[in-house]
């Protein structure tokens, strides 16, 4: 759509001239397929973690280290990996 602007739409008027001008439309569409890869995320070391609870749920550190714990070694067992700082050896 050669109307619509580049970032987002974000007030009501704009939004309905682009459809304003592109109703009754008869030409061409085009559409383009791409196949892209992408690698999984990285899996979460214990201070990521603690970073990701404290802002997503507002938990402290010792919290999240206590949930995971429980998830590791609780009556479930082993749903997660033992949580560990990540360490670098060089």
């Amino acid at each position: 759509m050669r109307h619509a602007s580049k970032e987002r739409i974000t007030r009501r008027d704009e939004a309905e001239a682009i459809a304003a001008a592109a109703d009754g439309f008869q030409g061409p569409l085009t559409v383009r397929v791409e196949e892209k890869r992408q690698a999984p995320p990285r899996l979460h070391d214990l201070p990521s973690l603690q970073k990701l609870c404290g802002s997503r749920f507002g938990w402290p550190a010792a919290r999240t280290l206590k949930v995971a714990q429980e998830l590791y070694h609780g009556q479930g067992k082993k749903v997660i990996t033992y949580p560990r700082a990540e360490t670098c050896s060089g």
